[in-house]
Order: structure tokens, then sequence, then C-alpha cells
């Protein structure tokens, strides 16, 4: 009981107790303690101010639905070349900056580094669709959003990233709708300024809103810092739509079904499901597609190289066909006359290859034959003569053209006052120039059927046919027969001249005089007499256009001239003789270095001065020609190559690589040529 009192008398007491002690040592005389303080409050913790979390900028991989990349090294190099080929004014970066926006927002886009692009694929099945997005760098990120944001709103985005609104044609959500698959299409351009790796710390990346969200992480982060290997690079990867080729095949399917009617002949319908069916399965062999080009002052060198994965198609087979046949051009193509506008040879193919595209062309012929109600022996004559030639042309081959510029210049002096129709006829010969087709078969296989091409067209039952086609009675018709062989070439040469109707002129007889007037006399009017049938006009012939082919023997080989001068044919078949002087043939020829050097399976050249043979077919004056025929500078060649690589670790269905090499000179005439015809 006493315990319990004392606890709770220490308790009743505790409050006070200080106080009391403090009295007590009073009362003693000692000095009071300080009164007791007031408890604090706990110190208070400084306010932590949230700091923006740096962008992330470590490299991701490429997108798995990647469809195409492509790089310009250095815009502002291509752009001054273009410049200057094209005449045109300089290009500065307010102008790129535009052309990326579709809106004046000063210069932002630095031209001296990298800009990158890239195409990928998103949905699938019926919802597929293409996103792009193009990436520029920026001079300055933070300039970029001081001058942007006066003029518009800009929204944060991702990874630090902001959005322009209302800037590239797109709107502030995209555009494009709340439709089924918007998040696919997207709507406009959208625009964003994102934070980046690589020479800058910012880009421009324009797009449509799939092809941002998909690709800006890539196009900042990774494609950004990659280094250059040429001036344009551009590279398509199968793989981004080989999940799509089922749908592929079906679309061309039914492009094939467009193609022909259901009335069509069998043939018809054969030929383009053969085609069509063949482009899906090219699609299916491809794995990449790469372009680079290199740009300089004096022109440029681009290289369009396939890889295939599989050989399924005839394309791809024959683009790979025979890599062991490459080389430099052929002994034959040096001996083409140095005049030649236009020059290509091919290596050949397996004629195994075309068994089937052959069968398949033939049948069309014999049912287009038959549609048109030729006799079944001359539609089988005809049928089996273009079988053979068909073949011929399968092996090694050249094809070769030019014409002669002083004579194109006198025909039109001569007829300069007449009418186009005969300023056309007059310069016809010499505008047509001269062509030539060499064959790897001898003139036993070639002469005969070029022999029986003219026999079968004058058989009776083919004359018969064809006049039968005719509505009017004296109607000239073609005319082929075999000629003498021109002067000057081998024995065994064949000579056939067409004769081809040029139509009629048609004069009118002269109109009679009205009578006199009668006199003004009283009495009635003497009746009007009786009209009379106007007389027929009087209805010439025009004088008809002579044609020549001329199959020429050269050892093994045969040479075929065509064209309408048969002595110009005979002195340029002549000169391309193997056996013939190497004088003033392209050997001599600069500019085709190239094809002397390097290993290649087909190649060849073309010339401004090639366009120059439409335009006087046209009848027009040469001296208003956009380019002189007489200048130099139109015989610039700009030159065509293929090389064929066999089967390897990297490319299983083997590569095909075309190469193409211009002139700035050719570039320039061409513009030139464009120009003058606006």
């Amino acid at each position: 009981m006493s315990s319990r009192l004392a606890a709770r008398a220490r308790t009743s007491l505790s409050p006070i107790a200080p106080v009391l002690l403090a009295t007590l040592v009073a009362a003693c005389g000692g000095t009071p303690p300080p009164p007791p303080q007031p408890p604090q409050p706990p110190p208070t913790k400084p306010v932590a101010v949230a700091k923006e979390t740096p962008p992330d900028l470590s490299p991701v991989e490429e997108p798995k639905n990647l469809l195409v990349v492509g790089r310009v090294a250095k815009p502002s190099e291509i752009l001054r070349i273009v410049s200057l080929w094209g005449k045109l004014p300089k290009f500065d970066s307010a102008m790129v900056t535009e052309l990326f926006t579709s809106d004046t927002v000063g210069p932002l886009i630095d031209l001296d580094k990298p800009v990158d692009g890239a195409v990928a694929i998103l949905g699938a099945g019926k919802h597929v669709k293409p996103a792009y997005a193009i990436s520029a760098p920026l001079v300055s990120l933070e300039d970029a959003k001081k001058q942007i944001g006066g003029r518009f709103k800009l929204s944060p985005w991702q990874n630090g990233a902001v959005k322009i609104e209302g800037l590239g044609g797109g709107s502030s959500s995209g555009g494009g709708g709340e439709d089924e698959g918007d998040d696919i299409r997207g709507g406009g351009r959208e625009c964003v300024l994102a934070p980046a790796v690589g020479p800058t710390n910012g880009r421009l990346v324009c797009g449509d809103k799939g092809g941002l969200e998909a690709l800006v992480p890539y196009l900042t982060r990774t494609a950004a810092k990659a280094q250059s290997a040429s001036d344009l690079h551009v590279e398509l990867r199968a793989a981004g739509i080989r999940s799509e080729l089922p749908l592929a095949r079906s679309l061309l399917q039914g492009l094939s079904g467009r193609a022909t009617k259901s009335s069509s002949p069998t043939s018809e319908r054969e030929i383009a499901e053969a085609f069509f069916g063949d482009v899906a399965d090219y699609l299916g062999d491809v794995d990449t597609l790469t372009l680079d080009a290199q740009v300089k002052d004096e022109g440029a060198v681009a290289t369009l190289q396939t890889s295939y994965g599989s050989q399924t198609s005839l394309i791809a087979r024959i683009a790979t066909a025979s890599p062991d046949k490459a080389g430099p051009a052929p002994a034959a193509f040096w001996h083409l006359p140095a005049d030649t506008d236009i020059a290509f040879f091919g290596r050949g193919t397996d004629p195994k290859l075309l068994d089937h595209p052959r069968e398949l062309l033939m049948n069309v012929l014999k049912d287009a034959l038959k549609g048109a109600e030729m006799p079944d022996a001359e539609r089988g004559v005809v049928v089996d003569l273009a079988t053979r030639s068909f073949t011929l042309a399968t092996g090694p081959s050249m094809y070769a053209h030019g014409f002669d510029v002083a004579a194109v210049e006198k025909a039109y002096d001569s007829v300069k006052d007449k009418s186009r129709s005969e300023r056309e006829r007059a310069m016809a010969a010499s505008s047509v120039g001269w062509h030539l087709v060499e064959v790897e078969e001898p003139i036993a296989k070639v002469g005969p059927v070029v022999k029986e091409w003219a026999a079968a067209y004058n058989r009776p039952a083919m004359q018969k046919w064809m006049k039968g086609k005719h509505t009017e009675k004296d109607e000239q018709t073609l005319k082929i027969a075999q000629a003498g062989v021109p002067k000057g070439l081998p024995a065994g040469t064949v000579h056939i001249e067409l004769t081809i109707p040029t139509g009629f002129d048609y004069e009118s007889p002269p109109v009679a005089p009205a009578p006199p007037a009668r006199p003004n006399v009283k009495g009635p009017a003497a009746p009007p007499p009786p009209p009379k049938t106007p007389p027929k006009p009087k209805r010439t012939a025009r004088k008809p256009i002579v044609a020549h082919v001329i199959a020429v023997p050269d050892g093994g080989r045969t040479v075929v001239a065509m064209g309408i001068d048969a002595d110009l044919l005979a002195k340029k078949a002549a000169q391309s003789l193997l056996t013939a002087p190497e004088t003033d043939t392209l050997k001599s020829r600069a500019g085709l270095e190239p094809l002397k050097e390097n290993k290649i399976n087909g190649a060849g050249f073309v010339t401004p001065r090639t366009a120059l043979g439409f335009y006087f077919l046209e009848g027009r004056d040469p001296s208003k020609a956009p380019m002189s025929a007489s200048s130099p500078r139109t015989m610039v060649p700009a030159i065509v190559s293929v090389v064929s690589s066999a089967p390897g670790p990297t490319a299983k269905g083997g590569q095909s690589t075309l190469t193409i090499r211009v002139r700035r000179e050719t570039v320039e005439d061409i513009v030139r040529a464009r120009s003058s015809r606006h």
C-alpha cells in the first residue's frame, strides 16, 4: 500500500518538481537556474530542386521492319554541283530548311553535315503502310528552339525532343482523322527537334506520324554517328517486306488479271501471269539493293548492287549468269566506227534460260496471226522464222548507232524552205543514220534467216492475204526483195531492200472562173446553172523510202547493218570488221578507258548526240538544235557496265552490279536540251 502511494506522489509532483527545486535553492540563498526553454521545432529539410533528365543517346538497334535507309554525306557539296551543272541559283540552308518543313523558318540546317532518311513498314496484312522520316543536322538545337518557338508552339515529345505544332504540313494530332489505322498512316508531315549524337547536338526530323514514332530513336542515336563511305548512299532491305510477300504476290496476280481481258487468247493470259509471277519471285530473291554515288565537279559515278538470297526468278538467274565470262570489252567492240554515238555489248546467256519465255512469245505471235486470219501455212513459216531469229539473239552480241552530221545539214539546206513533211522525208535517210547489230553466229546461220524473211513475205498466199487487208485496190504496200552486194563487202554478204510507201500527194484541179455578171436589164433573171460534180483531186504517189538490211560475214561472226543510205551502211559495216584497219575506230576514242580495264559482263555508252537524231527526224533546223551536232561535247560518253558475281557466303544467290559513269558535259547538254523544248 505504501509503495503505491509513493509512486502516485512521484507522478503528481513530477510536473512541478523543477519549480519547487528552484524555490528551495532561492530560499537557501543560491542563484536560481534559468527558466526552461520551450521545445525547439525539428530542423526543416532543404527543398529539392527537380533536375531535367538528360536524354538517352545510347545506340538503339535497327528497326526490324526497316525497308530503306539513305544518307547524303555533305549536302552543301551535292547542292553546289547540282547548281553548277544545272545552271541553277545557289541553294542555301534557309531554302533546304523550308523544303523540309514547308515553311520559311530560317537557316536552321547545317548543310556540311550528313542528312539521313529511312522508310519502315508498319502494320500487317491489309493494313500494312510505309512510314518515313528524314533527319537533318541543326546548326544549334537551342537556337532552333528559340527561333521556331517564337512562331510555333513547342510541345514536349519523346526523350527530350519537342514537337513543332502546326509545322510541316501536319496537324497537332498528326492529321489523318481518327479512323481505324490512323496510327499507321499518320496525317501530313510533322517535325520534331530532337537531341542527337554525332557532329551536332540536335537534329530536325520530319516525316509522317508513324515514321517519327518508329524512326526518330534510330535516326538520332544510331544512324547519326555512322561513317559515310560515299557522297550518296541508299539501301533497300528486302527483309523489311519479306513477311508481306504473299500480299505482294496476290497484288501482282491481280495486275496480271487486269493486263488481259477475259476474252483475250490463252497465250496472252499465260505470258501476263508468267511476267507478274516472275516479278513476285524476284522480290523474294532479292536481299538488298544498294546505291552508292560519288559526285565531283568533273562528273559522277553511281553503283547499284543487287544481292540475291536465292535464284527462283528468271530475272535473278539472268542477272547473275556467266560470271566466269567477265572481262574487258571484246575486240570487236573496239572495231566499231569512231563516230558511234551509242553502243552496247553483252556476253550472252544460257539459251536454256530463255526456252520458256521464247515459247510464251511464240504462242502470243501464233494467236495474233490467227486472229488476223493469216493462212495456216504462212503463219507457220512466220513463227518458225521468228523462233530462229530469237535464238540467234541469245548469244554474245553488240549494237551500235551513229549518223553523218554533214549529211543531215546538207539535206536540210536542200529543203529548208519547204513544208515540214517534205523536210522530214528529205532528212530521213541521214537522220536515221546507220545501225549495226553484231552476233556471234556465222553468216551460214544468219544469212539464210535474212533471205527467208524476204521469201516468206513474197509468198503468193502471203501477198494475197496482205492485199485483202487494204480497202483501196491500188493502195501501196511494202515490197521486200533481195539486192546485189554493195561494193567493198566480202563474198557471202546478203542484201535485202525494203521499199516503204510514203503515201500520196493530192492536188485539186483548177476551179473554172465564175460567169460574168449580166447587165441590169428588165425581165426575169436567168436560172443558175445546174451544179457540177467537182473533179477528183489529182493523186501522185510520193517517192518511197528504201531501207536496207545487209548481213556481212566476219569470220565466225556476222555484222548486220540497217538503215536507209546503202553506201553509208556498207562503209560502216566494212569498217567494223575484225580484218579492217583499226584507224578511225573506238580504239582511239577518248573517254572509254573503263571499258578497257574493268572485268565486265556487259557494257556500253550513250552520248548526247543520240538525242539529236530524233530532233532531226522531225525535220528541224540543225542550226537551232539545243546542241551543236558537230561539237565534240556531244560525243562525251555516259558509260554503263554490268558485272555478275557467283553465289557466295554474303550473297547465296549471287550478285549483280550496275555502274554508271556520267561526265559533267553530258549532264549540262541534257539540261540544255530539255530547256530548249520548254
